[in-house]
């Protein structure tokens, strides 16, 4: 049966360019392209996908390196039953074929430039501005008298 395996990222900081480190292993022989073995290192980037051909009730471990962003599961994974892991999860294939989707999120809070501490010195400072100018018009005004 095919694994595919899929990474989305989301967030409002994410890197669309950056590549996530995987590793797949069984306690079966799985099948990428034209290697067979137990174990498979590869990278993918955002919408990027591998499919593995993996034998029915292999149990099977897959994880990423996610640094810097926080892990989950996509909407779009067929396992169930699936066990999750810091960095992945780990399942027994099932007797068809399945998708793992990797979504890793980054999101962080973005500076809007106003300082709620420094705030009440701003609008003093706009008051005294306010209170300078009227005192100088109303100088101005008995000056022309």
């Amino acid at each position: 049966m095919d694994l595919t395996i899929r990474k989305t990222v989301s967030g409002n900081m994410y890197d669309d360019q950056k590549a996530f480190a995987f590793t797949v292993t069984a306690d079966k022989d799985m099948t990428l392209g034209e290697e067979t073995g137990t174990s498979f290192t590869f990278d993918l980037k955002k919408d990027e996908q591998v499919t593995i051909s993996v034998p029915v009730g292999a149990v099977v471990t897959v994880r990423e390196d996610a640094s810097g962003y926080i892990f989950s599961l996509g909407a779009d994974t067929t396992i169930t039953g699936y066990t999750t892991l810091e960095n992945g999860i780990t399942f027994t294939m099932p007797n068809e074929n399945s998708t793992v989707v990797f979504n890793n999120a980054k999101d962080v809070v973005v500076d809007t430039g106003v300082m709620l501490d420094t705030l009440p010195y701003v609008l003093i400072l706009a008051v005294a501005g306010f209170g300078g100018a009227a005192l100088m018009k109303k100088r101005r005004c008995r000056g022309e008298d």
